[in-house]
Protein backbone atom coordinates (compact mmCIF):
# COMPACT_ATOMS: atom_id res chain seq x y z
CA UNK A 1 0.00 0.00 0.00
CA UNK A 2 1.45 3.33 -1.07
CA UNK A 3 0.41 5.34 1.99
CA UNK A 4 1.89 2.85 4.44
CA UNK A 5 5.01 2.32 2.30
CA UNK A 6 6.54 5.05 0.11
CA UNK A 7 4.43 7.89 1.52
CA UNK A 8 5.27 6.94 5.10
CA UNK A 9 8.94 6.47 4.19
CA UNK A 10 9.01 9.93 2.60
CA UNK A 11 7.24 11.91 5.33
CA UNK A 12 9.18 10.04 8.04
CA UNK A 13 12.60 10.70 6.50
CA UNK A 14 14.45 13.16 8.73
CA UNK A 15 14.04 16.75 7.60
CA UNK A 16 12.01 16.01 4.47
CA UNK A 17 8.79 17.61 5.72
CA UNK A 18 10.76 20.78 6.50
CA UNK A 19 11.96 20.96 2.89
CA UNK A 20 8.72 20.29 0.98
CA UNK A 21 5.02 21.10 0.84
CA UNK A 22 2.81 18.03 1.03
CA UNK A 23 -0.63 18.18 -0.53
CA UNK A 24 -2.86 15.11 -0.24
CA UNK A 25 -6.22 15.06 -2.06
CA UNK A 26 -8.48 12.22 -0.90
CA UNK A 27 -10.73 11.59 -3.89
CA UNK A 28 -9.29 8.70 -5.90
CA UNK A 29 -11.38 7.56 -8.87
CA UNK A 30 -14.68 8.84 -7.51
CA UNK A 31 -17.02 11.03 -9.54
CA UNK A 32 -20.30 12.87 -9.28
CA UNK A 33 -22.93 10.92 -11.21
CA UNK A 34 -24.16 13.87 -13.29
CA UNK A 35 -27.18 13.80 -15.58
CA UNK A 36 -24.99 13.91 -18.70
CA UNK A 37 -22.63 11.16 -17.51
CA UNK A 38 -25.11 9.06 -15.53
CA UNK A 39 -24.22 5.42 -14.92
CA UNK A 40 -26.17 2.81 -12.95
CA UNK A 41 -23.09 2.07 -10.82
CA UNK A 42 -19.40 2.94 -10.75
CA UNK A 43 -18.04 2.88 -14.28
CA UNK A 44 -14.57 4.35 -14.71
CA UNK A 45 -14.57 4.48 -18.51
CA UNK A 46 -18.13 5.73 -19.08
CA UNK A 47 -18.91 7.60 -15.88
CA UNK A 48 -15.68 8.95 -14.46
CA UNK A 49 -14.04 9.82 -17.77
CA UNK A 50 -17.23 11.52 -18.95
CA UNK A 51 -17.46 13.51 -15.69
CA UNK A 52 -13.81 14.59 -15.96
CA UNK A 53 -14.38 15.82 -19.54
CA UNK A 54 -17.64 17.55 -18.59
CA UNK A 55 -16.43 19.12 -15.35
CA UNK A 56 -12.63 19.16 -15.25
CA UNK A 57 -9.61 20.06 -17.33
CA UNK A 58 -10.18 23.04 -19.58
CA UNK A 59 -13.76 23.60 -18.35
CA UNK A 60 -13.90 27.12 -16.96
CA UNK A 61 -17.58 27.04 -15.98
CA UNK A 62 -18.65 23.47 -15.25
CA UNK A 63 -22.38 22.65 -15.19
CA UNK A 64 -24.03 23.19 -11.82
CA UNK A 65 -24.49 19.47 -11.14
CA UNK A 66 -20.76 18.67 -11.53
CA UNK A 67 -19.93 19.05 -7.84
CA UNK A 68 -23.32 18.80 -6.14
CA UNK A 69 -23.98 15.52 -4.34
CA UNK A 70 -27.63 16.47 -3.77
CA UNK A 71 -28.21 16.42 -7.55
CA UNK A 72 -25.44 14.05 -8.62
CA UNK A 73 -24.59 11.36 -6.06
CA UNK A 74 -20.91 10.54 -5.59
CA UNK A 75 -19.86 7.15 -6.92
CA UNK A 76 -16.56 5.81 -5.57
CA UNK A 77 -14.66 2.89 -7.05
CA UNK A 78 -14.91 0.89 -3.82
CA UNK A 79 -18.36 2.02 -2.77
CA UNK A 80 -19.83 4.20 -0.08
CA UNK A 81 -17.24 3.22 2.54
CA UNK A 82 -14.53 4.73 0.33
CA UNK A 83 -16.54 7.95 -0.05
CA UNK A 84 -16.87 8.18 3.74
CA UNK A 85 -13.15 7.49 4.22
CA UNK A 86 -12.27 10.19 1.67
CA UNK A 87 -14.49 12.69 3.44
CA UNK A 88 -13.08 11.78 6.85
CA UNK A 89 -9.53 12.25 5.53
CA UNK A 90 -10.55 15.53 3.89
CA UNK A 91 -11.76 16.84 7.25
CA UNK A 92 -8.61 15.69 9.04
CA UNK A 93 -6.52 17.55 6.45
CA UNK A 94 -8.78 20.62 6.66
CA UNK A 95 -8.67 20.82 10.46
CA UNK A 96 -5.10 19.59 10.98
CA UNK A 97 -3.15 20.97 7.97
CA UNK A 98 0.29 20.14 9.39
CA UNK A 99 1.60 17.37 7.10
CA UNK A 100 3.28 15.63 10.03
CA UNK A 101 -0.13 15.28 11.71
CA UNK A 102 -2.40 14.48 8.78
CA UNK A 103 0.32 12.35 7.16
CA UNK A 104 0.67 10.25 10.30
CA UNK A 105 -3.10 9.90 10.48
CA UNK A 106 -3.25 8.73 6.85
CA UNK A 107 -0.49 6.17 7.44
CA UNK A 108 -2.34 4.81 10.46
CA UNK A 109 -5.85 4.95 8.98
CA UNK A 110 -5.12 3.70 5.44
CA UNK A 111 -2.06 1.59 6.18
CA UNK A 112 -2.60 -0.14 9.49
CA UNK A 113 -6.37 0.36 9.62
CA UNK A 114 -7.04 -0.44 5.93
CA UNK A 115 -9.41 2.61 5.84
CA UNK A 116 -11.85 0.81 8.12
CA UNK A 117 -14.02 3.41 9.89
CA UNK A 118 -13.35 1.68 13.22
CA UNK A 119 -9.64 2.54 12.83
CA UNK A 120 -10.27 6.31 12.68
CA UNK A 121 -10.82 6.75 16.43
CA UNK A 122 -7.71 4.90 17.63
CA UNK A 123 -5.55 6.58 14.94
CA UNK A 124 -6.91 10.00 15.90
CA UNK A 125 -6.37 9.37 19.61
CA UNK A 126 -2.66 8.61 19.16
CA UNK A 127 -2.24 11.97 17.36
CA UNK A 128 -4.49 14.10 19.61
CA UNK A 129 -6.98 14.59 16.79
CA UNK A 130 -10.44 15.41 18.12
CA UNK A 131 -12.89 13.03 16.41
CA UNK A 132 -15.86 15.15 17.54
CA UNK A 133 -14.43 18.02 15.48
CA UNK A 134 -13.90 15.65 12.55
CA UNK A 135 -17.51 14.42 12.69
CA UNK A 136 -18.82 17.99 12.94
CA UNK A 137 -16.71 18.92 9.93
CA UNK A 138 -18.08 15.98 7.96
CA UNK A 139 -21.64 17.11 8.71
CA UNK A 140 -21.18 20.85 8.18
CA UNK A 141 -18.35 21.23 5.66
CA UNK A 142 -18.35 17.81 4.06
CA UNK A 143 -20.03 18.76 0.79
CA UNK A 144 -17.68 21.72 0.34
CA UNK A 145 -14.57 19.61 1.06
CA UNK A 146 -15.69 16.82 -1.28
CA UNK A 147 -16.42 19.34 -4.04
CA UNK A 148 -13.02 21.00 -3.60
CA UNK A 149 -11.16 17.67 -3.72
CA UNK A 150 -13.24 16.50 -6.68
CA UNK A 151 -12.58 19.71 -8.62
CA UNK A 152 -8.84 19.49 -7.99
CA UNK A 153 -8.84 15.88 -9.17
CA UNK A 154 -11.01 16.57 -12.24
CA UNK A 155 -8.66 19.38 -13.28
CA UNK A 156 -5.95 16.75 -13.84
CA UNK A 157 -8.00 15.59 -16.83
CA UNK A 158 -8.20 12.10 -18.23
CA UNK A 159 -4.40 11.77 -18.13
CA UNK A 160 -4.87 10.74 -14.47
CA UNK A 161 -5.25 7.04 -15.05
CA UNK A 162 -5.37 5.60 -11.55
CA UNK A 163 -4.62 5.93 -7.88
CA UNK A 164 -2.45 6.77 -6.20
CA UNK A 165 -1.60 9.63 -8.55
CA UNK A 166 1.57 11.11 -7.12
CA UNK A 167 2.84 14.39 -8.49
CA UNK A 168 6.13 16.05 -7.69
CA UNK A 169 6.41 19.63 -8.92
CA UNK A 170 3.44 19.02 -11.22
CA UNK A 171 4.84 15.86 -12.86
CA UNK A 172 3.35 12.42 -12.28
CA UNK A 173 5.67 9.98 -10.53
CA UNK A 174 5.40 6.76 -12.54
CA UNK A 175 6.85 4.48 -9.86
CA UNK A 176 5.47 5.25 -6.38
CA UNK A 177 8.21 3.14 -4.77
CA UNK A 178 10.72 5.84 -5.77
CA UNK A 179 8.87 8.66 -3.98
CA UNK A 180 11.57 9.51 -1.43
CA UNK A 181 14.31 9.49 -4.05
CA UNK A 182 12.22 11.67 -6.39
CA UNK A 183 11.37 14.15 -3.62
CA UNK A 184 15.02 14.41 -2.62
CA UNK A 185 16.04 14.95 -6.25
CA UNK A 186 13.44 17.72 -6.56
CA UNK A 187 14.73 19.44 -3.41
CA UNK A 188 18.27 19.22 -4.70
CA UNK A 189 17.30 20.49 -8.19
CA UNK A 190 15.60 23.50 -6.61
CA UNK A 191 18.81 24.38 -4.82
CA UNK A 192 17.46 23.53 -1.40
CA UNK A 193 19.49 22.04 1.41
CA UNK A 194 19.27 18.27 1.17
CA UNK A 195 17.54 16.86 4.27
CA UNK A 196 19.38 14.24 6.33
CA UNK A 197 16.68 11.73 5.44
CA UNK A 198 17.78 11.92 1.80
CA UNK A 199 21.23 10.47 2.55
Amino acid sequence: MTVAGPFNETISAEGVLDAVNVDFVPWGNAYYNTEECHTSGFDKERGMDCWVKQCGEGVEYPPSDCFDAERSPILAQHGESESKADLLEGCVIDLYPDAAVFGSFLVCFEGQGQSDPSAAGPCAKTLNIDMDRIHTCMETKGAEIDARNARRTALLGTSKIGTPWIMINGVNLKDPSTMLKAVCSAVEAAGGKLPKGCN
